[in-house]
């Protein structure tokens, strides 16, 4: 298990949360998969990393650790997948995982098909941290204070965020998603 607050965000809000966590300490985004290790890795980021469907792992750089990188295949590899390259060494590491899918962005949806509060521009997710590794024997980075970094965000999520009394799956919803979703 880990610590995870769900997320409801636009692409400007995913950017917001990513300069937040930057804000507070220097950070890198790793794609989830690439063509090459070096497409991995992302030094800067706008709105185009957070639009449809997105999973990125958020590095604050303060915390030593040092990326390995595999390439995809095998049987059970799905075929959009194989010959790309993923980080090898994920878990257990001071990565926050933050992803969204947005249901009705791939495929045009007729009015009735697409409930209101589900607009085409907002992303359904989450922000995650795996804090639960079994053992931390062998972990070289400063647990406690990245815990501490992560309480910093939460809190900074639930200020930020608005939840509907309706929403039973406590989502935290963002300024922009918010707008998006509220009828006018």
């Amino acid at each position: 298990m880990g610590r995870q607050l769900p997320v409801a965000v636009s692409a400007s809000d995913a950017v917001a949360l990513v300069n937040f966590i930057h804000e507070q300490v220097p950070c890198r985004l790793f794609l989830s998969h690439a063509l090459s290790p070096d497409d991995l890795c992302r030094d800067d980021w706008d709105q185009t990393l957070f639009t449809d469907s997105f999973h990125v792992l958020i590095w604050p750089t303060l915390f030593d650790w040092q990326p390995k990188y595999a390439q995809a295949g095998g049987p059970g590899c799905p075929a959009n997948k194989r010959g790309s390259w993923y980080l090898a060494n994920a878990t257990g590491t001071p990565l926050l995982e933050f992803s969204g899918n947005n249901l009705f962005a791939n495929r045009e949806a007729t009015e009735a098909e697409r409930p209101i509060d589900r607009p085409r521009s907002v992303c359904y997710g989450r922000v995650f941290w795996a804090n639960d590794f079994g053992s931390l024997e062998g972990v070289d980075w400063d647990v406690g204070a990245f815990s501490k970094l992560v309480d910093k965000l939460w809190r900074w999520i639930r200020k930020t965020g608005k939840k509907r009394v309706s929403d039973s799956s406590k989502t935290y919803f963002f300024p922009d998603a918010w707008q998006r979703i509220v009828p006018k």
